[in-house]
């Protein structure tokens, strides 16, 4: 790339882009960056830096995500975590906690407003998804982390589920808060959290549970796996079922 000189948009071409793209050794990650570039460059197109797109339009791969972050005793672990912080910590373990079994981002978890939490149907309600339903141990904590932060919540009025008080005033917890605080406790960003619950739920109960439960999209939870493979194992369970249930009242 030290070969070329740019001095205003006009001057990409294709060819000083492939040159940059073959600085990585990953096609992944030669996908992601093109397409990037491609954004970039049709925002620079309809603001008029430029005339034309330098990137012709592609249709970006689809990668099933195989890489484990946790193996069964790394979910044991952090269940342990969770349940054992849950008295004395409830704040980090109910994030971890909403990370983990709910799958929810950083950004959704910071948006939660107590009006979004409904105790009687055990919900906690986020826009653009299903709710995420806590079972009672989550709820425990919930409460937990609602007595704790009882008196400043009501001192500085604040309507959040989360939140931090600078100057006085009570304000939305950062991104980096929330980071700050689940590796604290477990030693993992929300982001790797998100994704170890994502592959559980998905080899358990299968990609589309995924999509069902989580709001994930039909595209990204078939990165998990076939939904197609599910559904042939389900039949055949149920074939061997047949059979078994068959031999058995035979032999009465």
């Amino acid at each position: 790339m030290s070969n070329y000189q740019v001095e205003d948009w006009l001057g990409i071409s294709q060819e000083m882009i492939n040159s940059y793209l073959l600085i990585y050794n990953n096609q992944q990650h030669r996908d992601i960056e093109k397409r990037k570039l491609y954004n970039l460059f049709e925002f620079g197109q309809k603001n008029k830096l430029l005339l034309a797109n330098p990137i012709p339009p592609f249709k970006a791969r689809s990668y099933n995500i195989t890489k484990k972050i946790f193996n069964l005793k790394d979910h044991v672990l952090l269940n342990q975590k969770i349940k054992i912080s849950s008295l004395n910590n409830p704040t980090d373990s109910l994030l971890v906690s909403l990370c983990y079994f709910h799958v929810l981002t950083s950004k959704q978890i910071r948006n939660i407003r107590l009006s979004d939490i409904d105790a009687n149907r055990k919900a906690i309600f986020i826009d653009g998804r299903p709710p995420a339903y806590l079972d009672d141990s989550e709820l425990r904590i919930l409460n937990n982390h609602l007595k704790l932060t009882q008196y400043e919540r009501e001192f500085f009025q604040s309507s959040l589920l989360f939140f931090n008080i600078i100057c006085n005033a009570s304000v939305q917890v950062t991104k980096e808060w929330v980071l700050s605080h689940t590796k604290k406790l477990v030693g993992y960003p929300p982001s790797d959290l998100r994704h170890a619950g994502l592959q559980y739920c998905a080899e358990v109960f299968g990609p589309e549970y995924l999509h069902d439960c989580f709001g994930v999209s039909l595209t990204h939870a078939a990165r998990f796996g076939n939904p197609d493979d599910w559904i042939i194992e389900d039949i055949i369970s149920d074939e061997i079922e047949n059979v078994v249930s068959k031999n058995t009242l035979h032999i009465e």
